[in-house]
């Protein structure tokens, strides 16, 4: 049996996926919010929660040297940035000259943010940034601990995502939601099969079912390593090279990239 090399390397597909299913249904949502106060507002909404939506999900995952991550000290950023983005789509229509959509995007991230997208980044928070903050405290336990952020992350964009498609909005809407479910529902597939990959191959391992693999204790936890078996007859030695670092139930915590 060999060893699930793809399963072992950090793959940053799962991560791409989630961004795209958060901002698509980030803006589902929003547009299902929008619903009664028109189609059109209902999907410049949408978009503009798209864009800014994904950014923000994006600079979550930017990963500081030290301190908090940026994406949740701009979360305010972005909600007024929204707001602004919205209303000048909004008012493009009517064509007004470039001064009069300056002072209305201002109005509105001042104002109009202040009541409605406030609120709604607190409830944008609570619905999603839970969720992605439960990801990122697993993702900082190793591979296995992101992999399972991801499927945290994915489910709860999909499941979201259900709340515009069951309530069968306009056809914007109805592709962010769809696209929302199926990036959610990939990113938690690969996520998943990922780890159950890598703990099969552990367990095989362990059981001594896999020639030229083992799992070693040492002072800071399990080790899996390849052994190579080189020369021969009485001049036959072993050549260890190690894996990965496992937790005592067997998770892989992290790899060693030459090694793979």
């Amino acid at each position: 049996m060999k060893l699930p090399t793809r399963a072992f390397r950090s793959w940053r597909t799962p991560a791409a996926l989630n961004v795209l299913a958060v901002g698509t249904s980030l803006a589902a949502v929003t547009s299902a919010a929008f619903r009664t106060w028109g189609l059109r507002e209902s999907t410049m909404a949408a978009i503009s929660t798209l864009v800014m939506g994904t950014a923000w999900a994006a600079s979550l995952r930017a990963k500081p040297k030290k301190g908090m991550r940026i994406g949740w000290i701009l979360s305010p950023f972005f909600a007024c940035a929204n707001s602004m983005l919205c209303v000048a789509l909004l008012t493009m229509g009517s064509k007004p000259n470039p001064l009069e959509i300056i002072g209305m995007m201002i109005i509105a991230g001042a104002l109009i943010g202040a009541v409605v997208w406030i609120p709604a980044l607190i409830a944008t928070l609570l619905l999603f940034g839970l969720p992605i903050a439960r990801a990122q405290r697993l993702a900082s336990r190793g591979l296995a601990g992101a992999d399972r952020g991801e499927v945290i992350v994915g489910v709860a964009s999909a499941v979201l995502a259900c709340v515009s498609f069951i309530t069968m909005g306009h056809p914007i809407e109805m592709a962010l939601a769809v696209t929302a479910i199926v990036c959610g529902i990939s990113a938690s597939t690969i996520a998943a099969f990922r780890e159950r990959a890598r703990r099969a191959f552990v367990r095989r391992v362990e059981a001594g079912e896999v020639a030229h693999f083992r799992v070693e204790p040492t002072a800071l936890g399990k080790v899996l390593v390849r052994v190579t078996s080189t020369g021969m007859a009485y001049r036959v030695s072993d050549y260890v090279e190690e894996i990965a670092t496992l937790s005592n139930e067997g998770d892989v915590t992290s790899t060693s990239r030459s090694a793979l």
